[in-house]
Parts: structure tokens; C-alpha cells; sequence
């Protein structure tokens, strides 16, 4: 397991090097770092294998591009656990993501296959439009990061929920049980 989790690792750094430099369109004045997407996986390679501490989670994004991934990717996480309960697979056990109460393991597992397709999604809505500060809300505390504004949640939520039918996510529950 630790060999499929450090191989995993290795490629998820060298998938997000391929969106390094993409820009952002904003109207009217936003910080320098927000124009310019670098990467996410600065933030995971930081301690041993399966250590994460807080500052290098991506829940709280310091960029508005991870902001929307974020987001897109916790809508694909409820549609699969969704999809999950009801062909009676259990969303919370699963076997790449550590399992802790209330955590979706399952359903975190079973959504890897699906990520370059929403990435795909989210990167061209991004590149589609342009941005205004008030579509991100800044929160300082308890760490500083990033938010999606409610105008913006929705229409992220509308257009990913557009792009990838249900069916999608039923077809990759069905997979599961023959890759174990």
C-alpha cells in the first residue's frame, strides 16, 4: 500500500505541473497571486508518506482556482456517495484515503478516476470567463484561504452538475467491486 500510495503521489506531481501557469481573468484590482495558477501538490509533499499535517491539506485554498476545484470536487464526492448508497456499497469504507469517523473514504477513492474530467471542466469554465474579486470570499481565521461566493457556488455547482450525469458516477460504483 505504501508503494501505490508513493507512485500515486509521484504522478499526481507531475498531472498538476501540466495546469502550472494558467491564468486568470480578473476585472478590477485582486492580488498578484491570484492571476496565476501554480500548483497543487506543493502542499503534499511536505512531511513523510501519509503525514498531512493541517497547513498542507487543500481544504483551505489559497488560490481561487484550487477555491473551484475544491468545490467541484466536494459536489463529485456527494453525487458518488449518492451513486455508492444506492447500489449498497458503504461510502465510508474505502482503501487509498485513511478512514476516520465521518469520513467518505469510499466515495474519495471511487472519485479518483473521475478528477481530470472535473479538473477538465473547471479549468475550461475558468478559462471561459472573467472574475471579479466579489466572486471569492477572503477569510482570515482559523488560517487565511479562499472561498467561492455564494453567486459563484451556484453557478460552479450548476455547470459541474451539467458536465458529468449521475449515470457517470453510478458506472464507476459498479466498477468498484471488480477491482478488489
Amino acid at each position: 500500500m505504501q508503494d501505490l500510495l508513493l507512485v500515486e503521489s509521484e504522478a499526481s506531481n507531475r498531472y498538476w505541473e501540466r495546469w502550472r501557469g494558467f491564468q486568470l481573468r480578473f476585472k478590477g484590482d485582486v492580488p498578484p497571486s491570484w492571476l496565476t495558477f501554480g500548483t497543487r501538490t506543493r502542499y503534499w509533499r511536505a512531511g513523510r508518506l501519509g503525514e498531512k499535517p493541517a497547513q498542507f491539506g487543500n481544504r483551505h485554498a489559497l488560490h481561487p482556482m484550487n477555491a473551484m476545484l475544491n468545490y467541484s470536487y466536494q459536489i463529485g464526492i456527494g453525487q458518488m456517495t449518492r451513486a455508492l448508497a444506492g447500489l449498497g456499497l458503504d461510502p465510508a469504507f474505502g482503501f487509498l484515503h485513511s478512514e476516520k469517523p465521518g469520513r467518505l473514504s469510499l466515495s474519495y477513492d471511487a472519485i479518483e478516476p473521475m478528477r481530470p474530467h472535473i479538473d477538465k471542466i473547471v479549468f475550461n469554465y475558468a478559462a471561459s470567463r472573467s472574475f471579479e474579486r466579489a466572486d471569492f470570499v477572503e477569510v482570515r481565521e482559523p488560517r487565511p484561504h479562499v472561498r467561492l461566493g455564494e453567486k459563484l457556488a451556484r453557478e460552479i455547482a450548476v455547470f459541474v452538475l451539467k458536465e458529468i450525469p449521475f449515470r457517470d458516477y453510478v458506472g464507476i460504483g459498479r466498477k468498484l467491486p471488480t477491482l478488489f
